[in-house]
This record gives C-alpha cells, sequence and structure tokens, in this order.
C-alpha cells in the first residue's frame, strides 16, 4: 500500500463518523463457505475466488473489514476508512479476537491508485452514496478490482429512504435558515424524535422507529437521520451509475430480497408479473419490498456471468452443494464476549396433520411444503458430496427410487433453494 492518509482538512463526513462510529459494533457475522457463496452468486464460475485473495474494504468503518477477515482466513484484508473513531474501535476488536490478516488505515478512499495494486474483492456497502460525487468513487475502487473479481456494493435505494428523507427535510427547515450546522440538525432531530407527540401525524408510526433507532442503535439513527452528504437511486438510475462506473451488474447479494412472484395468490396476477422482463419484475419489488440495492458486479469488459447449474439439471447433480449458515460474534461495548450465535439459513419443520411432507423455511420468509425426501436431502448435502450422491443417499433412506418425479422434485426443490431463496450454495470449482 501506499499509505497516503486522507485529505488534508476534516470533511463534514469525517466529522460526522468520528462523532459517531458506525456500524455499531455489537456483533460480527461471519460465514465460512463467503467465497463459495460470492462465486455462487456473482456466476465466477471459471475463475474463482482465490483463497489467499487480496481483499478491499473502502469506507471498513468500525467491523467491515474484520468481518472479511474472519471469513477469509487466507486472504489478505486491506480496510480504509476517513474516521479514526471508527478504526480505534475496529483496531481494538482486531487485537482482541486475535487475527492477523487484516489492516486498517485511515484513509480516503478516493486516494487510492496504482500503487495499491489489484484486488480480487472489493468491498464499499453503504459507502459511495455518501461521496460527494459517488460516480467518482465508483471508477476509483473499480480500477482496483482485478478482471475476474467481484464488487460488493450497497446503494441507498430512494423508495427505500422516502419516509428518511422528509424527516430529513423537517430537521433542515427547523433547524435554522439554511438547514443550520451539524450541531443544530443534531438538537433538532432530537427534539423531533424525543421530544415530540406524534399521535396526530402521519409520521405518527415513523416517530416510533426513529425513537427505536435512537435508543437502541445511536451510530444507525446518526447516520440514517442526520447524515450531512447522501444520495440515493432508483433502479434506473443505479444500472446507469453502473455503466457509467464501466462495472457490470452479476447479481442482488441477497437474491431473496427481490422474490415476489409467491406473494400473488391470484393466477392473473401471477401470470402478468411473469410475463415482464428482468427489469420490469424488480421494478414490482422495488414497489412492493423496498429493498436496499445490495449487489454484486464485475468489470464491462469481463465475461457474463456463468450459472451452469440452473439451466441443467445434470450440471446441477453434479455439482457440491453446501449449507449457508454461518454465526455471529457476540460483542459488548466492543468487547468479545466469546459467544457464538449460529446463523441459520433455512429451517425444516413438520407439517401438522401430515406425516409425508415437511415445511422449509426460509430466509425469503416464505414457506415451501416438500415431501419427507427434502429434509434427508437436505441432511445430505455436507460440502464434500455431489448433488447426485446426496439425492442417491436421500432417496435410499426412504426406499424409493431416484428416477421419475422423486427426482424431478429433489433438483427443482434444490435449485430453488440456491436461487433465489439463499439456503443453499454450489461450491467453486478447484482447491
Amino acid at each position: 500500500m501506499s499509505g497516503k492518509g486522507p485529505n488534508s482538512g476534516k470533511s463534514a463526513v469525517e466529522a460526522h463518523y468520528s462523532a459517531h462510529p458506525y456500524p455499531k459494533a455489537d456483533a460480527i457475522d461471519t460465514m465460512a463457505l463467503r467465497r463459495e457463496e460470492l462465486n455462487t452468486l456473482a456466476g465466477r464460475w471459471s475463475q474463482p475466488i482465490p483463497r489467499d485473495a487480496r481483499i478491499l474494504v473502502a469506507g471498513c468503518g468500525t467491523r467491515e473489514a474484520l468481518s472479511w477477515a474472519l471469513c477469509f482466513p487466507q486472504a489478505q484484508v486491506y480496510g480504509c476508512d476517513l474516521s479514526s473513531t471508527s478504526l480505534a474501535i475496529g483496531r481494538s476488536l482486531i487485537e482482541q479476537l486475535g487475527v492477523t490478516n487484516v489492516r486498517l488505515e485511515q484513509r480516503d478512499l478516493l486516494t487510492l491508485d496504482d500503487e495499491d495494486g489489484l484486488f480480487d474483492v472489493v468491498s464499499s456497502w453503504g459507502v459511495l452514496h455518501h461521496l460527494p460525487d459517488p460516480l467518482q468513487g465508483l471508477r476509483t475502487i473499480r480500477a482496483r478490482l482485478r478482471p475476474g473479481g467481484v464488487m460488493h456494493l450497497m446503494l441507498y435505494s430512494r423508495r427505500n429512504r422516502y419516509y428518511i428523507r422528509d424527516f430529513q427535510e423537517l430537521v433542515r427547515k427547523l433547524a435554522a435558515p439554511g438547514g443550520g450546522d451539524a450541531g443544530a440538525k443534531m438538537a433538532t432531530a432530537k427534539g423531533l424524535t424525543l421530544g415530540t407527540g406524534w399521535k396526530d401525524s402521519r409520521l405518527a408510526r415513523f416517530s416510533e422507529y426513529v425513537r427505536g433507532q435512537h435508543d437502541n442503535d445511536p451510530p444507525h439513527w446518526a447516520d440514517s437521520f442526520v447524515h450531512p452528504q447522501e444520495t440515493d437511486y432508483d433502479l434506473p438510475g443505479l444500472f446507469e451509475l453502473l455503466e457509467a462506473g464501466g462495472a457490470r451488474f452479476l447479481a442482488w447479494n441477497k437474491p431473496w430480497t427481490w422474490v415476489v412472484r409467491p406473494r400473488f395468490k391470484d393466477p392473473k396476477l401471477a401470470a402478468a408479473y411473469s410475463a415482464l422482463d428482468q427489469l420490469e419484475q424488480w421494478e414490482v419489488a422495488d414497489r412492493m419490498m423496498m429493498p436496499v440495492f445490495d449487489l454484486l458486479a464485475g468489470l464491462a469488459s469481463d465475461p457474463p456471468a456463468e450459472r451452469p447449474w440452473m439451466g441443467d439439471d445434470d450440471a446441477l447433480l453434479d455439482s457440491v452443494l453446501a449449507r449457508t449458515d454461518g454465526e455471529q460474534i457476540i460483542l459488548q461495548g466492543n468487547i468479545d464476549r466469546g459467544q457464538r450465535k449460529p446463523l441459520k439459513t433455512l429451517i425444516v419443520d413438520r407439517v401438522k396433520g401430515r406425516k409425508d411432507a415437511v415445511e422449509l423455511h426460509t430466509l425469503a420468509r416464505f414457506t415451501l411444503v416438500r415431501p419427507r425426501v427434502v429434509a434427508t436431502l437436505i441432511k445430505h448435502v455436507d460440502g464434500e458430496r455431489t448433488l447426485r450422491a446426496a439425492c442417491e443417499a436421500a432417496c435410499a433412506s426412504h426406499r424409493v427410487p431416484f428416477d421419475g418425479p422423486t427426482r424431478q422434485e429433489l433438483v427443482s426443490t434444490a435449485r430453488q433453494l440456491i436461487h433465489p431463496y439463499g439456503a443453499l450454495l454450489v461450491r467453486a470449482p478447484g482447491p
């Protein structure tokens, strides 16, 4: 690394995060199979992310670089951020957890250049939209991505934040003529949140949400409601940004947040939705669900994503599948308490009154009712054997042949759980 420091002078954004280090360091999510998850979602099948990857976390905050380092224990992780306060928390956690494959530096991401080299993974989650020029930021970090690499980005959705913008506008109008300084805005936002009765207001329910955020997660409250600089996007604007930045959209990082077809109980509505093109279907999801724009992208010059298992049953059966379960490291006062909380992505339950079926509860908050042999199949999905071997073992346990309708049921269910429900993943080929 070139070791360049932050720009001279303290920007409003740097001052904000120095006062309100973000995110709240109360838990760190980890997943041993994060590398394979990125390969599966991004479709980087012929160019898997190496185990000893170079990972850049541009705008790492308090814990993001540490999370990547725990998910990629053989990788070298470099995190940069404007806030010395956030970095101090991050360094404390790194020391307490004994993590040795991550380095943090106080630095403006716009100073990244050729001296820093190329990275296999570039993560900038919730950062670009706080820059004066998000496009310049995207071009800067895209220039640090190697061919075939993956960028993990999150940008604000305009629909997701429409009610927050209303609140921010109230703060600006009431803080002082011209919007007031940071201190005036903070005092006004707290007054609106904590000192006003809203029972007869259209913002009553939102006010309860804001108050809860203030009490339970002050950094999130400050980041959401009094941030000095932000830009949000609609879907067309998001894809225009990616194109202008020389990036190719690969996949939503949490595809289950964009699944809406099962919500249409009316067959005519379901058919009308299915007839829409992909972008129009996403626009329906954007209106109904308002997810944030959490996505994976690559270089525009890279070949399209490869997902051979999505359309070829034999390719799927010859693939190795694994569960996407992870864990959280629980923290208190930025101190590791040594507790590990499992994160389950798929729960298998019984169907009341039926012995021949099970319920699969997924991250997409949908319940899939499937034959009991599917539950046995999931038990055999271990990240080592192929799906074909797991299916054959499950069928043998139930003394049913692996052919005909049973074969189709197992294959179609496995494919659903890979994409878009997010409960299983296809492991990348190679070591």
